[in-house]
Order: C-alpha cells, then structure tokens, then sequence
C-alpha cells in the first residue's frame, strides 16, 4: 500500500506541476516514466530496465536542450547502455531468484575491495576527462556536471553487478541534479519544474530503494543460510 500510495501521490504531484507550470511535454514524459523506473527498480524488479532505456532516451533529449551537455552525454553513453546489460545479464539463470514478497527479483551480489578500488581508480579517470570535456562545450555548472558523471558512472556499474553499493552513488547523483535542475528553474525556464520537482520524489523514492535493496539482500542471506541448515 506504501509503494502504491507513493507512485500515485508521485503522478498525481508531475502531472499537477506541468499543468500549472505549462511545461514541455517531454519534461513531463521523462518525470513520469523515471518515477515508474525508480518504483520497479527500488524493488529489484528486471523489468524496471526497459524504462530506464525509456527514459534515458527523453532525459538525454531534454538534458541537451538546456545545454547540460553531461547529463545528456552521460545519459546516452552509459545510463541507457548499462540497462540493456542489465536487462541482458539480470534474467541470467543465477542472477535472479524468487522474493517472497515481489516475486522474481535479482539475486544481489558483493564486489571485493579490489573491484570497489577499481570502479574507484576507473572513475576518477572519467572524471577528470570529463571535466575537460564539458569545459570545452561550455557546459552549464561545470563542476557539478562533472560531479554528477562520475556518481553515474558508479551506481551504474554498480548497479549491473546488482549491489546494495549503487544506491550511495544514485543517492549523491540525486543532490547533484536538484542543484543543476534548481538552477535552471530558477535562473533559465520556471516550465522545468517537473524536472526538479521529480528530482526531489525521485530521491524520496532512491532512499526507500535502498533500504528496500537491504532488506531483500537480508532475506536472501538468511535464506540461503537455512538452506545450508537443511542440507
């Protein structure tokens, strides 16, 4: 009841903004299918992969209109790329298994330290590439921008090897693009405030992921300890 409550009271607000505010349809479209993205995904669910192919799409499209070049880069070259892997290696035999709560979901898994020290060596090369690479497109908050590629990047590496990890770095992504998305409402367009507005209930909803993602990572735990029990 809490998720069904959450989604509606979710649409209901986007579709409430972009009425008053008269926005793009297109602003509109991405906020909407992100928060049904976002729902699926909370619940470890493989299909909420085809939405975010769906809504990186539209993100990156938007993105670009409003010169955040990152956003839209980033969006093409690893957001929409990684859901198909994940779409790919999450129906896996192995990689999923049946929750008794939502039914099939993926089986998580725990990256070593030298994994971890890797995605954070590779990272801080993209990172820096990055920073030059947008500075010479003159891409709009700059720094924050950059910032926001790298958390990407992480969670959505992180994410395809299905670990409870990813959700710090979507949680940091979520701060920066409230700050790029803020900026713009308020400095450039008003119309944008879907955008923002679906930021800030995409964020309600990442920190219900993860401690949702914890609490399915337990339950498979414990389970696979009773089945070790039994045997």
């Amino acid at each position: 009841m809490f998720e069904i409550a959450l989604t509606v009271f979710s649409l209901v607000v986007i579709v409430t903004v972009s009425i008053v505010f008269q926005s793009w349809w297109a602003e509109t479209l991405v906020a909407v299918i992100s928060i049904i993205y976002y729902m699926l995904y909370s619940k470890g669910k493989i299909e909420a992969n085809i939405f975010a192919i769906i809504a990186g799409v539209f993100y990156a499209w938007v993105a670009w209109s409003h010169s955040y070049y990152g956003e839209s880069i980033e969006a093409i070259a690893v957001e929409i790329p990684i859901a198909i892997l994940c779409l790919v290696f999450w129906t896996r035999r192995g990689n999923n298994q049946k929750d008794q709560r939502f039914g099939k979901v993926i089986k998580f898994n725990k990256p070593g330290v030298g994994e971890l020290v890797a995605v954070v060596f590779v990272t801080t090369l993209i990172g820096v590439g990055a920073y030059f690479g947008l500075r010479a497109m003159n891409t709009t908050f700059l720094i924050v921008s950059t910032i926001s590629v790298c958390a990407s990047v992480a969670a959505n590496y992180l994410s395809l090897r299905r670990s409870t990890l990813n959700w710090y770095s979507w949680l940091l992504n979520d701060a920066t693009q409230i700050a790029l998305w803020t900026y713009i409402v308020a400095t450039t367009s008003i119309s944008t405030m879907p955008v923002l507005v679906s930021i800030i209930i995409l964020h309600i909803i990442n920190v219900y992921g993860f401690i949702n993602w914890v609490r399915l990572e337990r339950r498979q735990s414990n389970l696979a300890k009773s089945d070790i029990i039994v045997e």
